[in-house]
């Protein structure tokens, strides 16, 4: 099974909430522009207390963040090199980088086979398991279920389900 990815925004609900509870509009309003005018203001406030209450974190590139702890020193081990590299152009370093992406390519590659095998396992013979698993894979929406109305014919449009239903 594929984690979910971390979240990469954290907002603080109860501290937008009390900025909000602050903002005071005129409840009159004599014109159209004075709506457009409390509105802009509106707008601008909620937004603002939004990016208040908002911590952004590092978006994380490819899938580094489903990786055990012993790969992800390697994936830094291997970014140092990279760096050091690109100051001193050793040729020494340059052979101990391409040695250790060598090996990171490796040992990602067992273990994400590793980790098919498991989902590959964990299915059972029968159709509903093998079904879930190709949907999971695929990420395709659940399909629509059709009704059946009073005489017996599916029903799929919005409209017929709630006369259905009724």
């Amino acid at each position: 099974m594929i984690p979910a990815r971390p979240p990469t925004n954290r907002t603080d609900w109860s501290a937008c909430k009390r900025v909000l509870e602050k903002l005071h509009i005129s409840k009159s309003f004599s014109c159209p522009e004075d709506v457009d005018l409390a509105a802009q203001h509106l707008t601008d406030k909620v937004q603002t207390a939004y990016s208040a209450a908002t911590t952004s974190f590092p978006a994380l590139t490819g899938r580094r963040w489903d990786l055990p702890p012993h790969l992800q020193l390697v994936f830094q081990k291997k970014s140092n090199l990279q760096k050091l590299w690109a100051r001193t152009r050793c040729p020494r370093i340059k052979r101990d980088l391409n040695r250790t992406a060598q090996e990171l390519r490796q040992a990602v590659w067992t273990f994400r086979g590793a980790t098919w095998e498991e989902t590959i396992e964990e299915a059972a013979a029968d159709w509903k398991s093998l079904h879930l698993l190709c949907r999971r894979l695929t990420r395709a929406p659940a399909p629509v279920r059709p009704l059946f109305g009073r005489t017996g014919t599916r029903r799929y449009a919005g409209k017929n389900r709630a006369e259905t239903l009724e």
